[in-house]
């Protein structure tokens, strides 16, 4: 959600952008235009407001907690919201434009049609977005899954690969009259390109659908931009920058249509088939930075390397980052990053518990709940400790225990939270320890000792 937030108001200088375009041209969609400048500039304010307000804590790893700026950031938008839209329709009168014509088929209404589906797709986002704000009012926060921006956004793709494909052929004011000579080389290519893709194995009707209108973009583009640099390169930069968007809406369903994903846990020096490759787990080793590299050997028909992933605390962000490593192909590449780490079993094999965020389970005699992460400074410099908050219940009594790992100085250590057993007598305690912990998804493996129980 948060990614999001920003995006929105992206979307909309996108609309803008082509507005004025249109504007100088041809000095239609005035009006539009400062509609589209107003709205813009409240959404900056608002993508903050998601972004620092900590509505979205609960649903976002790089959210802010709540800063207590709310109310000033919900003043500055009603405000700006109030002034800009009330100056607008004061003078609204005085705004002159002439109109577009929207039974031609020409560069303006094309244009008009691209801003239509930037302020749809906007719309939609912002909707998805603001979800646990809306679900908030009436109930529990919830947030829409991410396939809602996939199912909705892929007719928009679809839409907007057409405008772009049509675009660059289309004139100011006039219609063209020999238009499909011209897309004529672009439409063959794109024939090719979609027999290509399904030759390779796609069968989705819709995305083999989203992926030919990606290429149609592509090679109309392209062709005239060979065109217009033959006559200026000054002028090459609209088809130049849609050539990208054509390329990025194909990479975007190719790769995530045959990408392979598996997630497998490494032990220490046993080699273990993974796809194509051995991969074997070779240990940390510690940086002068505090970005601890995971050493793991690659070994895939007859070559290996040593892949370097890191998996460290970063103090800035307050929680734990991961960088993959990435290995370069010809027609793919190689990512892997590691998820947690788990130390090794412990001798008298206590019992084990793994929890998300907000989840209830039980362990022996007792009932653990996890509230959430808990971040602060430890007492030497550069030392931090990230605490899962346990409600750790027997039936009668509730213990808050805040089992925890300190990060820093080249090092990690873990710190047991310890809690009472009423029922073995005064002085006996058990205790809990952090085995693992992934902040993206707010998960936590807990170790327990001394409750008696076999894990």
């Amino acid at each position: 959600p948060v990614e999001n937030s920003s995006l929105i108001p992206w979307l909309t200088v996108l609309a803008l952008l082509h507005g004025l375009l249109v504007q100088k041209i041809t000095g239609s969609l005035v009006k539009t235009n400062f509609f589209l400048s107003i709205v813009t500039f409240v959404l900056v304010i608002y993508a903050t407001f998601l972004t620092r307000s900590g509505v979205l804590a609960d649903f976002s790893v790089h959210s802010f907690q709540d800063l207590g700026i709310n109310l000033y950031l919900i003043l500055f938008m009603l405000a700006s919201l109030g002034i800009g839209f009330g100056m607008f329709f004061r003078r609204r009168q005085e705004i002159k434009a002439p109109p577009i014509k929207f039974n031609e088929l020409n560069r303006e209404s094309i244009i008009l049609a691209s801003l239509f589906v930037f302020a749809v797709s906007a719309v939609l986002t912002f909707l998805g977005t603001s979800s646990p704000i809306f679900t908030g009012l009436v109930g529990n926060p919830a947030q829409v899954d991410i396939s809602f921006y996939n199912k909705v956004h892929l007719p928009i793709g679809i839409l907007m690969a057409l405008i772009l494909g049509f675009a660059p052929f289309l004139r100011w004011r006039n219609r063209h009259d020999q238009l499909l000579k011209q897309l004529f080389p672009s439409l063959m290519l794109t024939v090719f390109s979609s027999a290509l893709v399904i030759f390779l194995g796609m069968r989705d009707p819709m995305l083999i659908l989203f992926v030919a209108t990606a290429c149609f973009a592509f090679w109309s583009n392209l062709i005239v931009f060979f065109t217009m640099l033959r006559i200026s390169w000054v002028t090459t930069g609209a088809p130049l920058s849609h050539i990208g968007v054509g390329m990025l809406l194909a990479a975007i369903v190719i790769s995530s249509y045959f990408e392979q994903n598996e997630r497998v846990v490494l032990q220490r020096d046993v080699a273990q088939q993974v796809m194509n490759y051995q991969m074997t787990y070779e240990g940390f080793t510690s940086a002068e930075n505090g970005k601890d590299i995971v050493n793991i050997n690659i070994n895939s028909s007859g070559s290996s390397y040593l892949a370097h992933p890191r998996f460290y605390y970063s103090g800035y962000n307050q929680s734990l980052m991961r960088e993959p490593d990435v290995r370069a192909n010809f027609l793919y590449d190689l990512y892997i990053s590691p998820l947690e780490h788990r130390k090794g079993e412990q001798a008298d094999h206590g019992s084990h518990l793994r929890l998300t965020k907000g989840e209830k389970q039980r362990v022996g005699d007792y009932e653990v709940y996890f509230v959430g992460f808990e971040m602060a400074n430890h007492g030497e410099p550069g030392m931090v400790r990230v605490g899962a908050h346990l409600e750790i219940s027997d039936g009668t009594d509730t213990y808050k225990v805040v089992p925890g790992v300190i990060y820093g100085q080249n090092r990690q250590e873990a710190e047991a939270g310890q809690f009472p057993l009423k029922n073995r007598g005064e002085n006996a305690t058990a205790s809990v320890s952090l085995h693992g912990l992934n902040a993206d998804e707010k998960m936590i493996e807990l170790h327990f000792e001394g409750l008696g129980t076999d894990g």
